[in-house]
């Protein structure tokens, strides 16, 4: 297998794995379940929940063929690296060490990272050339 397999073989990987952790705050936010229980404004959190929902479907349909999908990606990336900004701002404005934004964070950076790293940059066919 060719690095260009590899990578795209890691990249539905992490699609795959996206997707089912979109899929799983998704519930919880709509069902309010765990700490989303906590919620006070239930109608904003479905709201973010059809939200991840939405990405979890593109996440999924990356899978197949992530060359063709790199808007998905792009969207992937700017959520997760805002979600990321969001979530240190919370952890340095409330001070709070046993804040459970810290268990969210690592994996949030660890997906923004991947993302990056794994974006298909190349074309594997060039584009035709116009005379």
């Amino acid at each position: 297998m060719s690095d260009g397999g590899r990578t795209a073989t890691a990249l539905r990987a992490v699609q795959l794995l996206y997707g089912a952790a979109c899929v799983g705050v998704a519930f919880a936010l709509i069902f309010r379940l765990g700490p989303a229980e906590n919620v006070t404004n239930a109608t904003s959190a479905r709201i973010l929940g059809a939200a991840l929902l939405s990405l979890a479907v593109g996440a999924f349909s990356t899978v197949r063929e992530p060359r063709r999908h790199r808007v998905m990606l792009r969207v992937e990336i700017v959520f997760a690296a805002l979600t990321a900004v969001f979530l240190i701002y919370r952890l340095v404005a409330d001070d709070n060490p046993l804040d459970a934004a810290w268990l969210l964070l690592p994996p949030v950076v660890m997906c923004v990272i991947l993302l990056i790293v794994l974006y298909p940059r190349h074309d594997a066919d060039p584009p035709p050339v116009r005379d």
